[in-house]
């Protein structure tokens, strides 16, 4: 993830910009009591990004209940931008 957003920086510096979002999801209790879903909102920050991910860590596995239909849920009600150019 930290070498998709050093190279998406680096793709913006002839100019644009790009913003960062990061929807973190883990088991539902009672397997996982620590959170479902973790939501960091958009940034423009490519080190506030990595900051973001770098809270992530790996645990466990192997089991099905993730709450990845929350997280897309969550990242559904994200503060988008109306006007972004997708290409």
């Amino acid at each position: 993830i930290v070498h998709i957003l050093n190279t998406l920086q680096e793709s913006c510096q002839n100019g644009g910009s790009v913003r960062f979002a990061l929807v973190c999801y883990r088991d539902h209790p009672p397997q996982d009591s620590s959170y479902a879903v973790r939501v960091f909102g958009f940034t423009e920050s490519v080190a506030a990004a990595k900051r973001n991910v770098f809270t992530m860590e790996a645990n466990g596995g192997g089991d099905g209940p993730e709450s990845m239909t929350d997280g897309v849920l969550e990242a559904f009600h994200l503060d988008w931008c109306r006007n972004a150019n997708t290409t």
